[in-house]
């Protein structure tokens, strides 16, 4: 989801549009829920590793 809303952001800064503040809001919470997603899954398998 957060790349769409890259792609989105991107656009609209390229074509020097307005952009809404919970755009970049929901961009953001996106981005959070996929790095906090990857570090969720590094735990889990380290895990697996030493048990």
């Amino acid at each position: 989801m957060w790349q769409t809303g890259d792609y989105s952001f991107r656009h609209l800064v390229e074509q020097q549009r307005m952009i809404h503040p919970r755009t970049i809001l929901t961009r953001n919470w996106a981005m959070q829920q996929t790095k906090e997603q990857h570090r969720t899954q590094r735990v889990s398998a380290s895990d697996r590793i030493t048990a």
